[in-house]
C-alpha cells in the first residue's frame, strides 16, 4: 500500500517536470518547389524549439505576426542539399552533393496566442509563401493536459484508497 502510494507520488512529481521543461510549439509541414515555399499544414504539441542564435546569412525568412505586427522572426536554410556517397564497381568512392528541387520539411517556432499569420520570405526578400490562422486552429491544450492528468491522480488516490479500506 505504502509502495503504491510512494510511486504515484514519485509520478506525479516527475511527470511535473518534465512538463515544466517543455513549451507549447508550433511544427509546420511545409513544401519546397524551385524556391517557392507553401505551408501544407501545422500541428500544436508541447516540445522544444531552437534557440536560432546562429541564422543563416542569406536565408529564407519566416515571421510570426499577429495584429499589433511581428512578434516573432528568424533565418532558416531550407534543408534540399544532401552528400551522397557510394561506390562503383570497381570499388573507388564517388558520390557528391545532390540539390532536391522539391521536397517536404518542418520547422517548429514556439507558440504565441496572438498570432494570426505567418509569411516566408525568399533569400531576396520576397514574400513566398504565407498562412493564415483560422480564428479555432489555434486553441490551448494545457487545460485538457492538466485536466487529465488530475483526473487520473484522483481516479488513483481513489483506487489506492479503496484497496486499503478492503483489506482492513
Amino acid at each position: 500500500m505504502i509502495r503504491q502510494a510512494v510511486y504515484l507520488m514519485m509520478a506525479v512529481v516527475l511527470l511535473g517536470g518534465a512538463l515544466a521543461a517543455t513549451q507549447e510549439v508550433v511544427v509546420f509541414k511545409l513544401h519546397y518547389d524551385h524556391g517557392e515555399v507553401k505551408v501544407l499544414n501545422f500541428t500544436k504539441k508541447y516540445g522544444f524549439t531552437p534557440d536560432r542564435r546562429i541564422q543563416p546569412d542569406p536565408g529564407y525568412m519566416l515571421r510570426v505576426l499577429s495584429d499589433e505586427g511581428v512578434i516573432h522572426e528568424f533565418r532558416f536554410k531550407v534543408p534540399n542539399e544532401l552528400i551522397a556517397e557510394g561506390t562503383d564497381e570497381t570499388g573507388e568512392l564517388k558520390g557528391g552533393k545532390i540539390v532536391l528541387e522539391d521536397m517536404n520539411f518542418a520547422l517548429s517556432i514556439p507558440h504565441f496566442d496572438e498570432m494570426t499569420s505567418i509569411e516566408i520570405y525568399s533569400e531576396n526578400d520576397e514574400v513566398v509563401g504565407t498562412y493564415l490562422f483560422p480564428s479555432d486552429d489555434i486553441t490551448t491544450i494545457k487545460s485538457s493536459l492538466i485536466g487529465f492528468i488530475i483526473i487520473v491522480t484522483i481516479v488513483s488516490i481513489g483506487f489506492i484508497f479503496w484497496r486499503y479500506k478492503r483489506r482492513s
